[in-house]
Formats: C-alpha cells, sequence, structure tokens
C-alpha cells in the first residue's frame, strides 16, 4: 500500500549556511580557552600528514586539547544556547509554521518538515534556539565515559556520509538503530526526494547536492551576503548544473523578513535575460521549469500531492540574487 507522499522536506546544512560562523569558534573554543589558529592548524596537520577524515581530526584535536579538562555532554548542550545565527533566524521558522501553508494544503495534510545534517557537533544544536523548530537534528557525536565526560567519537559525519541521512530522511528511518539499507519501494517512502530541498553553502555539501539532483529533489546553495569572495559557494556550482559549469546560477539569501504566505513560482528561466524572468515568458534558452510547486498547483489530487515541490525561491520569502 502506497505512502500518502505530501510531506515536504528541508534540508539544511549548518556552518555558513544558517549561521555566519563555525560552531566550535563561536562557542567551544572562547568557553574552554583554546586558540582558534592553532587547534585547526592541527586539525589541517593531522589531514595532510597522517590521512586523517577532517571530521576526525577536529574531534580527536578536541579531546587531546581539552585533556583532563573534558566536558560532559550536558555541558556542551548548554553552550549550544549561545550559538547565533544569520539575521532573521530563528524567526524564519516562526513565519514558515503560522504562515506558509494555505487552509487548502492542510485540508489535504499537506505538511513541512525541517531537518539538519552537520559535521559539528549534534548536542550543540540541541541546544540551540533552532532545536524546537526541526523534526532531527543529525551531526557527529562523542560517547561518554564512567564519569559522563566526552571519551571517544560516537558518530562522525562527514560530507560525504551526509548523503545517508538524506536516504534516512527519504525513508523515514530517523532512528539510528535502523538500517537506512533495508530495501523500501518507493512509492511507500514517506518524503520522497522530489518533495525535499536541500540547502548548503559550499563544497561540503557537493555530495547531497548531487544526490539530490539525480534522485529529482532540489539543491539550493546559499551564500553569506557579507563575504564577497564568495569562494566555496563558487566551488558547489557545477553540482548545482552539471550539465553547465560554467554558468553562474542563482542563489537565495536568508532575508530577515520572508514573506510568510507568499510563495513564488520557480519560474526556472535559468540564465535567461531579466525581462524573460520577470515575464515568465519563452524565449530562445527554452529552459525547462526547475520545480512545480505545491503552492501554485491544484491539490484536487492524490497525483498532484505527491508530484510536487516547494518553490525554490519563494520558500525563503525573496527573489533569487
Amino acid at each position: 500500500m502506497s505512502a500518502p507522499q505530501n510531506t515536504i522536506a528541508i534540508v539544511y546544512d549548518y556552518d555558513q549556511t544558517l549561521s555566519p560562523s563555525y560552531m566550535q569558534d563561536e562557542v567551544v573554543f572562547p568557553a574552554f580557552g583554546i586558540d582558534g589558529a592553532k587547534f585547526w592548524a592541527r586539525c589541517r596537520e593531522l589531514v595532510r600528514d597522517h590521512g586523517y577524515d577532517n571530521e576526525l581530526a577536529y574531534m580527536k584535536v578536541l579531546l587531546d586539547t581539552l585533556g583532563m579538562d573534558r566536558p560532559k555532554n550536558s555541558e556542551l548542550k548548554k553552550l549550544g544556547a549561545k550559538l547565533n545565527f544569520y539575521k532573521g533566524l530563528p524567526e524564519m521558522f516562526e513565519q514558515f509554521r503560522n504562515g506558509l501553508l494555505s487552509a487548502e494544503h492542510h485540508a489535504h495534510g499537506v505538511t513541512v518538515e525541517h531537518y539538519i545534517i552537520s559535521s559539528g557537533l549534534k548536542v550543540l544544536l540541541d541546544g540551540s534556539r533552532l532545536q524546537p523548530y526541526v523534526r532531527a537534528i543529525f551531526g557527529c557525536e562523542f560517547d561518554e565515559d564512567d564519569a559522563g565526560r566526552i571519551m571517544f567519537p560516537r558518530r562522525v559525519i562527514s560530507h560525504t556520509q551526509k548523503t545517508q541521512f538524506l536516504f534516512r530522511i527519504n525513508k523515514g528511518l530517523l532512528d539510528m538503530s535502523q538500517d537506512v539499507n533495508d530495501h523500501m519501494e518507493s512509492d511507500i517512502r514517506p518524503i520522497p526526494f522530489s518533495n525535499m530541498i536541500y540547502v548548503g553553502d559550499g563544497p561540503t555539501d557537493v555530495p547531497c547536492f548531487t544526490v539530490m539532483k539525480k534522485n529529482g529533489g532540489q539543491a539550493i546553495a546559499v551564500y553569506n551576503p557579507d563575504d564577497p569572495q564568495r569562494a566555496g559557494f563558487r566551488k558547489s556550482l557545477p553540482a548545482l548544473n552539471p550539465r553547465r559549469p560554467r554558468q553562474t546560477h542563482r542563489a537565495v539569501r536568508l532575508l530577515s523578513k520572508p514573506a510568510p504566505a507568499a510563495v513564488a513560482r520557480a519560474n526556472g528561466r535559468g540564465n535567461c535575460r531579466p525581462h524573460c524572468r520577470a515575464t515568465q515568458v519563452g524565449c530562445r534558452n527554452r529552459h525547462r521549469p526547475r520545480a512545480e510547486t505545491l503552492i501554485d498547483r491544484p491539490l484536487n489530487t492524490q497525483k498532484a500531492r505527491s508530484r510536487n515541490t516547494l518553490s525554490l525561491f519563494g520558500v525563503f520569502g525573496g527573489s533569487p540574487r
């Protein structure tokens, strides 16, 4: 028996996507008097000279640096309350909760869920102001010793391992004891990839961008408007459209005042001239639409509910930059 498949999942990276800074620099290093420059230099050394994965390197260096002063996970969770985000967060999630869907969407059982997949520390995000708004948070975790202090990595999520959690969301297997590799027919997966949007900022998100694009989902690269270089964002562009790696793709900035009820059409005009995008008329480029949206299309059939996804750009209440 097929599942309704009327849930939209918006999945976010964290560092440089929801926050302009790295969580370790922002709350962990100040709390324990750690020199950030020396810390990251040691991480790079482990990666370069000893073949460590980046995430294992920073977790090892953190344990080595703290030594006998290793905290408990509960203490790290309290530090998460100090995390800061881009302007407009977490208010954006509140507006999504209260004004994104119309009465018609609710009548047809359409819902929107938010997820975070991060290579940072899950416990910090669990203690942050974002936690009440998300269905699940996936991140690196430390196990604890008999005294309750962090002692060894329990879970490590690299940028390639992030893709596993896209499939967990797709299959509804959010409990880590469930085997994500178990076969599941596409028509009984709670959230098909066509109903998923992944939001990231740079090269570490490229594997997720690729999985989304290959499976009919949507990928959005965001950038810090105060960073003139946007180097990471530029590196991620080919993954958003591998057929046109040299083009300048559109991105989204998380705005401070997203329009709560307005979700615009993703007109999919790619690099058409401005007047084409404004009028939504065809042009010689003959671009295919980039998304059909649950907001724009009638919801009077099961087919419409299962096939369509939210608009790429209107979801954030602003026009693409």
